[in-house]
Protein backbone atom coordinates (compact mmCIF):
# COMPACT_ATOMS: atom_id res chain seq x y z
CA UNK A 1 0.00 0.00 0.00
CA UNK A 2 1.00 3.64 -0.52
CA UNK A 3 2.40 5.48 2.51
CA UNK A 4 2.76 9.18 3.34
CA UNK A 5 6.48 8.81 2.70
CA UNK A 6 5.72 7.46 -0.78
CA UNK A 7 3.43 10.44 -1.46
CA UNK A 8 6.05 12.99 -0.40
CA UNK A 9 8.50 11.21 -2.71
CA UNK A 10 6.34 11.89 -5.78
CA UNK A 11 8.02 14.33 -8.23
CA UNK A 12 5.05 16.69 -7.98
CA UNK A 13 5.66 17.08 -4.22
CA UNK A 14 9.40 17.63 -4.46
CA UNK A 15 9.01 21.11 -2.92
CA UNK A 16 6.89 19.90 0.01
CA UNK A 17 8.47 20.40 3.45
CA UNK A 18 7.79 18.00 6.31
CA UNK A 19 7.40 20.05 9.52
CA UNK A 20 6.05 17.46 12.01
CA UNK A 21 5.19 13.79 12.57
CA UNK A 22 8.19 12.17 10.87
CA UNK A 23 7.66 8.97 12.87
CA UNK A 24 4.27 8.54 11.18
CA UNK A 25 5.50 8.57 7.60
CA UNK A 26 4.63 4.87 7.26
CA UNK A 27 0.90 5.59 7.68
CA UNK A 28 -1.05 4.15 4.76
CA UNK A 29 -2.78 6.49 2.30
CA UNK A 30 -6.07 5.27 0.82
CA UNK A 31 -7.18 8.57 -0.78
CA UNK A 32 -6.46 12.31 -0.86
CA UNK A 33 -9.24 14.80 -0.02
CA UNK A 34 -9.63 18.59 0.32
CA UNK A 35 -11.44 19.98 3.39
CA UNK A 36 -11.33 23.74 4.17
CA UNK A 37 -14.03 24.04 6.81
CA UNK A 38 -13.37 24.29 10.55
CA UNK A 39 -15.15 21.05 11.56
CA UNK A 40 -13.39 18.30 9.56
CA UNK A 41 -14.47 15.33 11.70
CA UNK A 42 -17.39 14.12 9.51
CA UNK A 43 -15.30 14.54 6.33
CA UNK A 44 -12.30 12.37 7.15
CA UNK A 45 -11.78 8.63 7.53
CA UNK A 46 -8.87 6.24 8.16
CA UNK A 47 -6.19 6.57 5.49
CA UNK A 48 -7.26 10.03 4.25
CA UNK A 49 -4.46 12.43 3.27
CA UNK A 50 -6.08 15.80 4.01
CA UNK A 51 -5.26 18.91 1.95
CA UNK A 52 -6.16 22.41 3.24
CA UNK A 53 -5.36 26.09 2.64
CA UNK A 54 -5.90 26.89 6.31
CA UNK A 55 -8.68 29.30 5.44
CA UNK A 56 -10.50 30.40 8.58
CA UNK A 57 -7.84 29.05 10.99
CA UNK A 58 -5.18 31.76 10.74
CA UNK A 59 -5.77 33.68 13.93
CA UNK A 60 -6.98 30.72 15.98
CA UNK A 61 -4.23 28.51 17.43
CA UNK A 62 -6.76 26.26 19.16
CA UNK A 63 -8.39 25.44 15.84
CA UNK A 64 -5.07 23.96 14.57
CA UNK A 65 -4.76 21.89 17.75
CA UNK A 66 -8.32 20.68 17.24
CA UNK A 67 -7.56 19.79 13.60
CA UNK A 68 -4.51 17.72 14.57
CA UNK A 69 -6.46 15.85 17.27
CA UNK A 70 -9.43 15.21 14.97
CA UNK A 71 -7.20 13.84 12.22
CA UNK A 72 -5.31 11.62 14.64
CA UNK A 73 -8.54 10.32 16.21
CA UNK A 74 -9.93 9.54 12.75
CA UNK A 75 -6.66 7.67 11.91
CA UNK A 76 -6.05 9.97 8.95
CA UNK A 77 -2.83 9.47 7.00
CA UNK A 78 -1.54 13.03 7.30
CA UNK A 79 -2.03 16.76 6.65
CA UNK A 80 -0.78 18.85 3.70
CA UNK A 81 -1.11 22.65 4.15
CA UNK A 82 -0.71 25.13 1.28
CA UNK A 83 1.22 28.19 2.56
CA UNK A 84 1.28 31.66 1.08
CA UNK A 85 -2.09 33.40 1.06
CA UNK A 86 -3.80 32.33 4.33
CA UNK A 87 -1.02 30.53 6.19
CA UNK A 88 2.67 31.30 6.34
CA UNK A 89 3.50 29.14 9.36
CA UNK A 90 1.76 26.78 11.75
CA UNK A 91 1.51 27.24 15.55
CA UNK A 92 4.46 25.51 17.32
CA UNK A 93 2.04 23.96 19.85
CA UNK A 94 0.08 22.25 17.06
CA UNK A 95 3.30 20.97 15.47
CA UNK A 96 4.50 19.63 18.82
CA UNK A 97 1.22 17.73 19.30
CA UNK A 98 1.45 16.37 15.73
CA UNK A 99 4.96 15.11 16.55
CA UNK A 100 3.69 13.45 19.72
CA UNK A 101 0.81 11.79 17.85
CA UNK A 102 2.96 10.75 14.90
CA UNK A 103 0.74 12.63 12.45
CA UNK A 104 2.77 13.78 9.41
CA UNK A 105 2.31 17.48 8.57
CA UNK A 106 3.86 19.01 5.43
CA UNK A 107 3.87 22.53 3.95
CA UNK A 108 3.11 22.96 0.22
CA UNK A 109 3.86 25.83 -2.19
CA UNK A 110 0.76 27.98 -2.73
CA UNK A 111 0.96 27.73 -6.52
CA UNK A 112 0.71 23.91 -6.56
CA UNK A 113 -2.92 23.04 -7.49
CA UNK A 114 -4.65 20.57 -5.16
CA UNK A 115 -6.31 18.86 -8.11
CA UNK A 116 -2.91 17.86 -9.51
CA UNK A 117 -1.83 16.54 -6.09
CA UNK A 118 -5.01 14.47 -5.73
CA UNK A 119 -4.59 13.14 -9.28
CA UNK A 120 -0.94 12.15 -8.63
CA UNK A 121 -1.71 10.49 -5.28
CA UNK A 122 -4.69 8.54 -6.63
CA UNK A 123 -2.71 7.51 -9.70
CA UNK A 124 0.05 6.18 -7.41
CA UNK A 125 -2.54 4.33 -5.28
CA UNK A 126 -4.06 2.69 -8.37
CA UNK A 127 -0.61 1.75 -9.66
CA UNK A 128 0.25 0.16 -6.32
CA UNK A 129 -3.06 -1.72 -6.22
CA UNK A 130 -2.67 -2.91 -9.80
CA UNK A 131 0.88 -4.01 -9.14
CA UNK A 132 -0.26 -5.78 -5.96
CA UNK A 133 -3.03 -7.58 -7.84
CA UNK A 134 -0.57 -8.70 -10.52
CA UNK A 135 1.83 -9.82 -7.80
CA UNK A 136 -0.94 -11.70 -5.98
CA UNK A 137 -2.08 -13.34 -9.22
CA UNK A 138 1.48 -14.33 -10.04
CA UNK A 139 2.05 -15.76 -6.56
CA UNK A 140 -1.22 -17.70 -6.67
CA UNK A 141 -0.23 -19.18 -10.02
CA UNK A 142 3.19 -20.11 -8.67
CA UNK A 143 1.67 -21.54 -5.49
CA UNK A 144 -0.63 -23.71 -7.64
CA UNK A 145 2.42 -24.96 -9.56
CA UNK A 146 4.19 -25.71 -6.29
CA UNK A 147 1.14 -27.63 -5.04
CA UNK A 148 1.21 -29.84 -8.12
CA UNK A 149 4.98 -30.34 -8.17
CA UNK A 150 5.85 -30.70 -4.47
CA UNK A 151 5.77 -34.36 -3.50
CA UNK A 152 6.19 -33.76 0.25
CA UNK A 153 5.15 -31.20 2.84
CA UNK A 154 8.81 -30.36 3.36
CA UNK A 155 9.24 -29.51 -0.34
CA UNK A 156 6.03 -27.47 -0.24
CA UNK A 157 7.23 -25.41 2.73
CA UNK A 158 10.66 -24.88 1.17
CA UNK A 159 9.06 -23.40 -1.96
CA UNK A 160 6.71 -21.25 0.17
CA UNK A 161 9.76 -19.90 1.99
CA UNK A 162 11.42 -19.02 -1.30
CA UNK A 163 8.29 -17.34 -2.69
CA UNK A 164 7.60 -15.19 0.38
CA UNK A 165 11.26 -14.66 1.25
CA UNK A 166 10.21 -15.34 4.83
CA UNK A 167 10.57 -18.48 6.95
CA UNK A 168 7.46 -20.68 6.67
CA UNK A 169 6.55 -23.81 8.61
CA UNK A 170 3.63 -26.15 9.21
CA UNK A 171 3.02 -27.09 12.84
CA UNK A 172 1.02 -29.84 14.54
CA UNK A 173 -1.78 -29.07 17.05
CA UNK A 174 0.64 -29.07 19.98
CA UNK A 175 3.02 -26.67 18.23
CA UNK A 176 5.56 -29.27 17.11
CA UNK A 177 7.14 -28.54 13.73
CA UNK A 178 5.84 -30.89 11.05
CA UNK A 179 7.62 -29.25 8.10
CA UNK A 180 9.98 -26.29 7.96
CA UNK A 181 12.87 -24.98 10.02
CA UNK A 182 12.87 -22.56 12.94
CA UNK A 183 11.26 -21.76 16.26
CA UNK A 184 7.43 -21.76 16.08
CA UNK A 185 7.29 -19.12 18.82
CA UNK A 186 9.14 -16.67 16.56
CA UNK A 187 6.72 -17.22 13.67
CA UNK A 188 4.32 -14.44 14.62
CA UNK A 189 1.77 -14.86 11.82
CA UNK A 190 -0.44 -17.92 12.22
CA UNK A 191 -2.91 -19.18 9.60
CA UNK A 192 -5.17 -22.11 10.60
CA UNK A 193 -5.39 -25.15 8.34
CA UNK A 194 -9.04 -26.17 8.51
CA UNK A 195 -10.92 -29.21 7.30
CA UNK A 196 -14.05 -30.90 8.56
CA UNK A 197 -14.71 -27.85 10.80
CA UNK A 198 -11.59 -28.60 12.82
CA UNK A 199 -8.31 -26.75 13.19
CA UNK A 200 -5.63 -29.38 13.63
CA UNK A 201 -2.53 -27.75 12.14
CA UNK A 202 -1.26 -24.24 11.42
CA UNK A 203 0.81 -22.47 8.79
CA UNK A 204 3.24 -20.11 10.52
CA UNK A 205 5.22 -17.28 8.94
CA UNK A 206 8.13 -15.44 10.50
CA UNK A 207 10.53 -12.74 9.42
CA UNK A 208 11.05 -9.09 10.28
CA UNK A 209 8.29 -6.51 9.93
CA UNK A 210 4.56 -6.88 9.39
CA UNK A 211 3.12 -8.78 6.45
CA UNK A 212 2.30 -6.68 3.43
CA UNK A 213 -1.09 -6.93 1.77
CA UNK A 214 0.44 -9.06 -0.99
CA UNK A 215 2.14 -11.35 1.55
CA UNK A 216 -1.07 -11.78 3.51
CA UNK A 217 -3.05 -12.71 0.40
CA UNK A 218 -0.31 -15.14 -0.62
CA UNK A 219 -0.17 -16.63 2.89
CA UNK A 220 -3.93 -17.24 2.90
CA UNK A 221 -3.64 -19.01 -0.46
CA UNK A 222 -0.67 -21.00 0.86
CA UNK A 223 -2.75 -22.03 3.89
CA UNK A 224 -5.45 -23.40 1.57
CA UNK A 225 -2.90 -25.30 -0.52
CA UNK A 226 -1.16 -26.57 2.63
CA UNK A 227 -4.51 -27.79 3.98
CA UNK A 228 -5.19 -29.79 0.82
CA UNK A 229 -1.63 -31.16 0.75
CA UNK A 230 -1.74 -32.08 4.43
CA UNK A 231 -5.12 -33.77 4.03
CA UNK A 232 -3.70 -35.72 1.09
CA UNK A 233 -0.63 -36.71 3.13
CA UNK A 234 -2.75 -37.83 6.08
CA UNK A 235 -5.05 -39.83 3.83
CA UNK A 236 -2.07 -41.51 2.16
CA UNK A 237 -0.44 -42.14 5.56
CA UNK A 238 -3.60 -43.72 6.97
CA UNK A 239 -4.05 -45.89 3.90
CA UNK A 240 -0.40 -46.94 4.05
CA UNK A 241 -0.73 -47.65 7.78
CA UNK A 242 -3.65 -49.99 7.09
CA UNK A 243 -1.63 -51.76 4.40
CA UNK A 244 1.32 -52.04 6.79
CA UNK A 245 -0.85 -53.54 9.52
CA UNK A 246 -2.32 -56.00 7.05
CA UNK A 247 1.11 -57.11 5.84
CA UNK A 248 2.55 -57.32 9.35
CA UNK A 249 -0.40 -59.42 10.46
CA UNK A 250 0.52 -61.85 7.69
CA UNK A 251 4.19 -61.88 8.77
CA UNK A 252 3.57 -62.14 12.51
CA UNK A 253 0.95 -64.88 12.16
CA UNK A 254 3.30 -67.05 10.12
CA UNK A 255 1.21 -66.80 6.95
CA UNK A 256 3.98 -65.40 4.75
CA UNK A 257 4.54 -67.28 1.51
CA UNK A 258 7.41 -66.04 -0.60
CA UNK A 259 5.97 -67.71 -3.69
CA UNK A 260 2.78 -65.64 -3.51
CA UNK A 261 3.57 -63.09 -6.22
CA UNK A 262 0.62 -60.83 -5.35
CA UNK A 263 1.65 -60.71 -1.69
CA UNK A 264 5.30 -60.03 -2.57
CA UNK A 265 4.28 -57.20 -4.94
CA UNK A 266 2.07 -55.63 -2.28
CA UNK A 267 4.88 -55.84 0.27
CA UNK A 268 7.36 -54.17 -2.07
CA UNK A 269 4.93 -51.35 -2.88
CA UNK A 270 4.88 -50.29 0.78
CA UNK A 271 8.64 -50.61 1.23
CA UNK A 272 9.18 -54.18 2.51
CA UNK A 273 11.82 -56.24 0.70
CA UNK A 274 11.26 -59.93 1.53
CA UNK A 275 14.65 -60.98 0.16
CA UNK A 276 16.58 -58.70 2.51
CA UNK A 277 17.17 -59.31 6.24
CA UNK A 278 14.92 -57.22 8.49
CA UNK A 279 15.06 -56.15 12.11
CA UNK A 280 12.08 -56.49 14.40
CA UNK A 281 11.46 -53.80 17.04
CA UNK A 282 8.90 -54.38 19.77
CA UNK A 283 7.78 -51.76 22.30
CA UNK A 284 5.76 -53.04 25.23
CA UNK A 285 3.08 -50.72 26.60
CA UNK A 286 1.79 -52.61 29.69
CA UNK A 287 -1.81 -52.21 30.79
CA UNK A 288 -2.50 -50.81 34.24
CA UNK A 289 -4.54 -53.83 35.31
CA UNK A 290 -4.85 -57.43 34.17
CA UNK A 291 -8.53 -58.08 34.95
CA UNK A 292 -10.20 -54.75 34.41
CA UNK A 293 -10.54 -53.33 30.89
CA UNK A 294 -7.76 -50.82 30.18
CA UNK A 295 -8.76 -47.16 30.45
CA UNK A 296 -9.08 -44.96 27.40
CA UNK A 297 -5.89 -43.22 28.42
CA UNK A 298 -4.06 -46.50 27.78
CA UNK A 299 -5.46 -46.75 24.26
CA UNK A 300 -4.47 -43.12 23.68
CA UNK A 301 -0.97 -43.90 24.95
CA UNK A 302 -0.61 -46.88 22.60
CA UNK A 303 -1.81 -44.77 19.67
CA UNK A 304 0.67 -42.06 20.65
CA UNK A 305 3.42 -44.67 20.91
CA UNK A 306 2.60 -45.98 17.43
CA UNK A 307 2.63 -42.48 15.90
CA UNK A 308 5.81 -41.50 17.77
CA UNK A 309 7.60 -44.65 16.63
CA UNK A 310 6.43 -44.09 13.07
CA UNK A 311 7.58 -40.45 13.06
CA UNK A 312 10.87 -40.91 14.92
CA UNK A 313 11.95 -43.78 12.65
CA UNK A 314 10.43 -42.55 9.39
CA UNK A 315 13.79 -42.13 7.67
CA UNK A 316 14.36 -45.86 8.30
CA UNK A 317 11.01 -46.62 6.57
CA UNK A 318 9.53 -49.01 9.16
CA UNK A 319 6.31 -50.99 8.84
CA UNK A 320 4.36 -50.43 12.06
CA UNK A 321 1.38 -52.12 13.71
CA UNK A 322 -0.15 -52.64 17.15
CA UNK A 323 -0.75 -56.12 18.58
CA UNK A 324 -2.29 -56.12 22.04
CA UNK A 325 0.04 -54.20 24.34
CA UNK A 326 2.89 -54.24 21.83
CA UNK A 327 3.79 -51.73 19.14
CA UNK A 328 5.71 -53.69 16.50
CA UNK A 329 7.93 -52.35 13.74
CA UNK A 330 9.81 -54.14 10.97
CA UNK A 331 12.58 -52.33 9.09
CA UNK A 332 15.59 -53.12 6.96
CA UNK A 333 18.84 -54.13 8.61
CA UNK A 334 21.39 -51.36 9.13
CA UNK A 335 24.57 -50.96 11.20
CA UNK A 336 23.28 -47.72 12.76
CA UNK A 337 20.03 -49.29 13.96
CA UNK A 338 21.35 -50.34 17.34
CA UNK A 339 19.55 -50.60 20.67
CA UNK A 340 21.28 -47.41 21.84
CA UNK A 341 20.23 -45.49 18.72
CA UNK A 342 16.65 -46.70 19.07
CA UNK A 343 16.60 -45.73 22.74
CA UNK A 344 17.68 -42.21 21.87
CA UNK A 345 15.22 -41.83 19.00
CA UNK A 346 12.29 -43.10 21.04
CA UNK A 347 13.09 -40.94 24.07
CA UNK A 348 9.62 -39.26 24.01
CA UNK A 349 8.04 -42.67 24.65
CA UNK A 350 9.98 -43.29 27.84
CA UNK A 351 9.16 -39.84 29.23
CA UNK A 352 5.45 -40.33 28.44
CA UNK A 353 5.11 -43.79 30.00
CA UNK A 354 7.38 -44.97 32.77
CA UNK A 355 6.56 -48.66 32.19
CA UNK A 356 7.37 -48.70 28.49
CA UNK A 357 10.21 -50.95 27.34
CA UNK A 358 11.58 -51.99 23.96
CA UNK A 359 13.38 -54.89 22.32
CA UNK A 360 15.21 -55.15 19.01
CA UNK A 361 15.92 -58.54 17.50
CA UNK A 362 18.62 -59.92 15.25
CA UNK A 363 18.35 -59.51 11.51
CA UNK A 364 16.05 -62.20 10.12
CA UNK A 365 14.48 -63.27 6.86
CA UNK A 366 10.76 -62.77 6.30
CA UNK A 367 9.81 -66.37 7.04
CA UNK A 368 11.70 -66.29 10.38
CA UNK A 369 10.06 -63.14 11.73
CA UNK A 370 7.14 -65.04 13.24
CA UNK A 371 9.46 -67.17 15.42
CA UNK A 372 11.48 -64.12 16.42
CA UNK A 373 8.29 -62.26 17.27
CA UNK A 374 7.06 -65.07 19.53
CA UNK A 375 10.34 -65.14 21.45
CA UNK A 376 10.37 -61.36 21.82
CA UNK A 377 6.83 -61.23 23.20
CA UNK A 378 7.85 -63.79 25.83
CA UNK A 379 10.99 -61.89 26.78
CA UNK A 380 9.44 -58.38 26.61
CA UNK A 381 8.21 -58.53 30.21
CA UNK A 382 11.82 -58.92 31.37
CA UNK A 383 13.10 -55.97 29.33
CA UNK A 384 14.22 -53.05 31.52
CA UNK A 385 11.89 -50.03 31.20
CA UNK A 386 12.90 -46.73 29.66
CA UNK A 387 15.07 -48.05 26.86
CA UNK A 388 15.40 -50.48 23.98
CA UNK A 389 17.39 -53.65 24.73
CA UNK A 390 19.00 -55.99 22.25
CA UNK A 391 17.43 -59.44 22.40
CA UNK A 392 20.83 -61.11 22.75
CA UNK A 393 21.39 -59.09 25.95
CA UNK A 394 18.39 -60.84 27.46
CA UNK A 395 19.43 -64.36 26.51
CA UNK A 396 19.24 -65.68 30.08
CA UNK A 397 15.76 -64.20 30.71
CA UNK A 398 14.75 -65.60 27.33
CA UNK A 399 15.79 -69.11 28.45
CA UNK A 400 14.34 -68.67 31.93
CA UNK A 401 10.90 -67.82 30.59
CA UNK A 402 10.81 -71.25 28.92
CA UNK A 403 11.33 -73.15 32.22
CA UNK A 404 8.28 -75.11 33.54
CA UNK A 405 6.39 -72.36 35.37
CA UNK A 406 4.60 -74.49 37.97
CA UNK A 407 7.77 -76.35 38.96
CA UNK A 408 9.66 -73.05 39.35
CA UNK A 409 6.78 -71.52 41.31
CA UNK A 410 6.70 -74.50 43.70
CA UNK A 411 10.44 -74.16 44.32
CA UNK A 412 9.99 -70.42 44.87
CA UNK A 413 7.30 -71.07 47.46
CA UNK A 414 9.54 -73.56 49.24
CA UNK A 415 12.54 -71.22 49.42
CA UNK A 416 12.33 -67.52 48.71
CA UNK A 417 8.71 -67.13 49.77
CA UNK A 418 9.68 -68.37 53.27
CA UNK A 419 12.04 -65.43 53.74
CA UNK A 420 9.52 -62.97 55.18
CA UNK A 421 12.22 -60.69 56.60
CA UNK A 422 13.22 -57.94 54.10
CA UNK A 423 16.74 -58.05 55.55
CA UNK A 424 17.05 -61.79 54.91
CA UNK A 425 15.68 -61.52 51.36
CA UNK A 426 17.86 -58.52 50.51
CA UNK A 427 20.94 -60.24 51.90
CA UNK A 428 20.33 -63.48 50.00
CA UNK A 429 19.41 -61.73 46.72
CA UNK A 430 22.61 -59.64 46.86
CA UNK A 431 24.66 -62.78 47.69
CA UNK A 432 23.06 -64.57 44.72
CA UNK A 433 23.58 -61.64 42.31
CA UNK A 434 27.30 -61.70 43.18
CA UNK A 435 27.41 -65.47 42.59
CA UNK A 436 28.24 -66.41 46.19
CA UNK A 437 31.21 -64.03 46.53
CA UNK A 438 31.25 -62.95 50.18
CA UNK A 439 33.49 -59.89 49.75
CA UNK A 440 31.58 -58.42 46.84
CA UNK A 441 28.18 -59.07 48.43
CA UNK A 442 29.25 -57.49 51.75
CA UNK A 443 30.59 -54.42 49.91
CA UNK A 444 27.35 -54.10 47.92
CA UNK A 445 25.29 -54.28 51.13
CA UNK A 446 27.62 -51.89 52.96
CA UNK A 447 28.21 -54.33 55.83
CA UNK A 448 31.15 -56.27 57.29
CA UNK A 449 31.82 -59.78 55.98
CA UNK A 450 31.17 -61.21 59.46
CA UNK A 451 27.75 -59.51 59.49
CA UNK A 452 27.05 -61.09 56.11
CA UNK A 453 27.98 -64.51 57.43
CA UNK A 454 25.69 -64.07 60.46
CA UNK A 455 22.78 -63.08 58.22
CA UNK A 456 23.38 -66.02 55.89
CA UNK A 457 23.34 -68.38 58.91
CA UNK A 458 19.93 -66.92 59.84
CA UNK A 459 18.74 -67.52 56.26
CA UNK A 460 20.00 -71.11 56.40
CA UNK A 461 18.06 -71.57 59.63
CA UNK A 462 14.86 -70.45 57.88
CA UNK A 463 15.47 -72.63 54.82
CA UNK A 464 16.71 -75.61 56.84
CA UNK A 465 19.82 -76.21 54.72
CA UNK A 466 23.14 -74.50 53.93
CA UNK A 467 23.31 -71.88 51.17
CA UNK A 468 26.21 -73.30 49.19
CA UNK A 469 26.98 -75.58 46.28
CA UNK A 470 23.93 -76.91 44.46
CA UNK A 471 21.51 -75.08 46.77
CA UNK A 472 23.09 -71.72 45.90
CA UNK A 473 22.79 -72.53 42.19
CA UNK A 474 19.11 -73.48 42.57
CA UNK A 475 18.37 -70.33 44.54
CA UNK A 476 20.13 -68.28 41.87
CA UNK A 477 18.10 -69.94 39.13
CA UNK A 478 14.85 -69.28 40.98
CA UNK A 479 15.81 -65.68 41.69
CA UNK A 480 16.65 -64.83 38.08
CA UNK A 481 13.55 -66.72 36.88
CA UNK A 482 11.42 -64.60 39.22
CA UNK A 483 12.93 -61.39 37.81
CA UNK A 484 12.42 -62.61 34.24
CA UNK A 485 8.72 -63.50 34.51
CA UNK A 486 7.65 -60.88 37.06
CA UNK A 487 5.24 -62.02 39.78
CA UNK A 488 5.62 -65.77 40.47
CA UNK A 489 3.02 -68.16 39.10
CA UNK A 490 0.67 -69.75 41.64
CA UNK A 491 1.68 -73.43 42.00
CA UNK A 492 -0.69 -76.24 41.15
CA UNK A 493 -2.57 -77.75 44.04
Amino acid sequence: MLTVKDCLSLPLLADATLVAGAQGLDRFVELAHVVDIPDVGPWVAPGVLLLTTGYGRVPNQDSWLQLVEELNTAQAAGLLVAVGRYVTTLPPTALRIADQRGLPVAMLPWDLPFVRIIEAVHHAIIERQTSALHRIEGLQTEIARVAVGALTLRALVERFTQLLERPVMICEPGGEVLAGVGDPEQHAYVFPLRWDRAVAHTLRIGGDGPLTEVERHAAEHMALVATLSLFRELTVARTEARLQRSLLDVLLQGQWHGDDDALVDRAQLIGFRPTRPSRLVLVRWPKTGEREPPPWSWFDSVHHAEETLRQRLKDWHPLVTVVGEHVVAVMAQGPERTAAALTQRLAPLWSAHAGGAGLVGDASQAESLVDLYRVMTQVAAAAPPGRVSALEELLVPRLLTELPPHMMAEFWEATWARLTSPVHRDTLSTFVEHFGHHGQAAAALGIHRNTLRNRLEEVEGVLGQPVDGQMLWQLSLAWFWHRAVGAPVVPRS
